[in-house]
């Protein structure tokens, strides 16, 4: 089975299948005009399994228009999470996986992986992926060291003492100071709580990956700094022991969690 990515650009555009996600249903479903641009969504069968699909040319899909991509996502991941709340247990696919092909080709490669998918669907049965991060308020960690530090006090009375020139290599060092130390205490609340909750979180989740640390620019996070981004597979008889471990880390000073969820396993297939 060929993925639209995998065909050379000189091979004409033909008839193709998105793709969706792979789930137990055994019999024949629709799930309506859900999918991406409205397109009509159902299930391509083998034996006990489908795979959630509507039809598409086989090409890209492409826009300069970022609502249009937002848009795209969105249903993508709506289309997924319907058939996860039919179904169950899903086996999702990235955005814009397409065949090149017919549905006959979709049958074939289920029937070739078919052990393969459903040993997955069996693993990730009553579970779903959460995504914890864990953040340091560095915005208040550096005004507390501001106001507490001896050595900057010490260089602010001086600042406003000196003359112009050298008041401003002095703020200069003071910003260093404070730039250093706030970096300092960022190393020590990792080293002191980032095994103390992967350790906690490894007792509720299945599965845990850490995920490399960014820096989110907007809204309430906006002066705070990752120190860590986990994915976990969690089946939901552990959710709420999670959720109240995460509660209190939440109240110890200086930290911050995100705790999202459920979504699609995306991290735990491949």
């Amino acid at each position: 089975m060929k993925k639209v990515n995998d065909v050379k650009c000189e091979e004409s555009v033909g008839e193709g299948v998105y793709l969706y996600c792979v789930t137990n249903c055994g019999a024949e479903t629709g799930f309506g005009n859900i999918g991406i641009g409205n397109n009509r969504v159902y299930a391509i069968l083998y034996k006990d399994i489908g795979v959630i699909v509507h039809k598409c040319l086989a090409k890209p899909y492409k826009s300069n228009k970022e609502e249009e991509v937002k848009s795209w996502l969105f249903s993508h991941l709506y289309t997924i999470d319907a058939a996860a709340k039919k179904f169950g247990a899903v086996v999702p696919f990235a955005f814009d996986t397409i065949i090149k092909g017919t549905e006959d080709d979709v049958r074939k490669w289920l029937s070739a992986e078919y052990h393969k998918l459903k040993n997955s669907l069996e693993r990730l049965d009553g579970k779903a992926e959460y995504d914890i991060q864990i953040f340091m308020d560095t915005g208040s960690t550096s005004q507390e060291i501001e106001s507490t530090n001896e050595e900057i006090q010490r260089l602010k009375m001086d600042i406003e003492t000196k003359p112009k020139g050298i008041a401003y290599v002095l703020q200069k060092k003071l910003e260093l100071i404070v730039i250093n130390e706030t970096r300092r205490k960022v190393e020590e609340y990792y080293k002191e709580y980032s095994k103390k909750i992967c350790d906690q979180v490894k007792d509720s989740a299945e599965e845990m990956k850490a995920e490399k640390t960014i820096n989110i620019e907007d809204g309430k996070w906006k002066d705070k700094e990752m120190i860590l981004n986990l994915s976990c597979l969690v089946h939901n008889s552990k959710i709420e022991a999670l959720g109240k471990f995460l509660e209190e880390t939440n109240k110890i000073h200086g930290l911050s969690v995100r705790f999202s969820g459920p979504w699609p396993p995306f991290h735990f297939v491949g």
